[in-house]
């Protein structure tokens, strides 16, 4: 019988500190451009978290999609100036077109998914906190991939586009901010989003709240429930509002590709700064309200809090 000879993944070439470049060269690894493409790789190992972990399907084609981009950013990256031309277009080489149809998942992502006027705390969702992780590692190598131009590195062949892919991953983030859902009760809280307004030069707290249905509730059920019974219960039944004037608006988006199913906005002036310490005791009672109101109507609460 034939003794296979072990695999070893380890060549020790880079035992005196430097690493070997796509077609050949080698670099130091402490060389920007290591970092530069190194920051790439950690952007698609992050981008394959919310893959794993987010629910629709077409979420996930849509993050491995930005993945093959980034494989191609790094394989450009990683190659010397003077090999560029064994670069495949679209394959290892970044192209034009792939910009152009960057540019265009953004703009259908953020039509579809407006991006919230406010600072968002991640961690709304899995997904949406996985892709909030990855919009910053992309941010991350552009600027390392700016860094590399800088000091003389010809690498990518014209303007740095990063911030394409982070504005994608910022709109991806956006839309999976709800993706989570309640195998029980009306729906479920996909996030729930803080900020703060003027109106009329008064401090205003304003409370935004995703919702999805549960599996199996008629669409038309869970809108007469949204619409017509959510807000007289909830004006009622948030004590940390009582004695306040509070302003509650529910819709139902349109369409089908929503990722939420009803959204709420609660607006009340802000008498004794509710949003001027959310550690207090103030703002942990009302985080607490929130919580325990959902979790009496069979919803799961998701605190996102974000500060304008």
């Amino acid at each position: 019988m034939a003794i296979l000879a072990p695999v070893r993944i380890y060549t020790k070439k880079g035992d005196d500190g430097t690493t070997g470049l796509l077609y050949g060269g080698r670099i130091p690894k402490s060389d920007p451009t290591v970092e530069a493409y190194g920051s790439v790789d950690e952007a698609v190992a992050a981008l394959g978290l919310a893959r794993a972990v987010a629910e629709r399907g077409g979420a996930r084609e849509l993050i491995l999609r930005l993945q093959r981009e980034l494989f191609v950013v790094g394989a450009d990256l990683a190659t010397s100036p003077e090999e560029r031309d064994k670069l495949r277009p679209g394959v290892s080489l970044v192209t034009a077109e792939m910009v152009e149809r960057l540019e265009g998942l953004i703009d259908s992502s953020v039509q579809q998914h407006p991006l919230p006027q406010q600072f968002v705390v991640p961690g709304a969702s899995p997904a949406s906190a996985a892709l909030d992780l990855a919009r910053t590692l992309v941010r991350r190598a552009e600027r390392r991939t700016v860094e590399l131009r800088d000091i003389g590195g010809d690498r990518l062949g014209g303007p740095i586009r990063g911030g394409r892919l982070t504005a994608s991953a910022r709109g991806m983030s956006s839309r999976g901010r709800s993706e989570r859902a309640s195998p029980a009760g009306a729906g479920s809280i996909g996030g729930t989003e803080f900020s703060r307004a003027r109106t009329g030069g008064r401090p205003m707290v304003r409370v935004h709240i995703w919702v999805r249905r549960k599996d199996g509730m008629a669409a038309d059920d869970f809108r007469e429930y949204w619409l017509a019974k959510h807000a007289p219960i909830a004006r009622d039944g948030y004590e940390h509002l009582r004695g306040y004037e509070v302003d509650l608006v529910t819709r139902v988006p349109e369409g089908q590709d929503a990722p939420y199913d009803g959204v709420a906005t609660l607006t009340w002036e802000d008498r004794d700064g509710f949003k001027a310490d959310m550690q207090s005791e103030a703002g942990k009672r009302a985080t607490d309200d929130l919580a325990n109101f959902a979790a009496a109507f069979g919803l799961l609460f998701v605190e996102h809090a974000a500060v304008k």
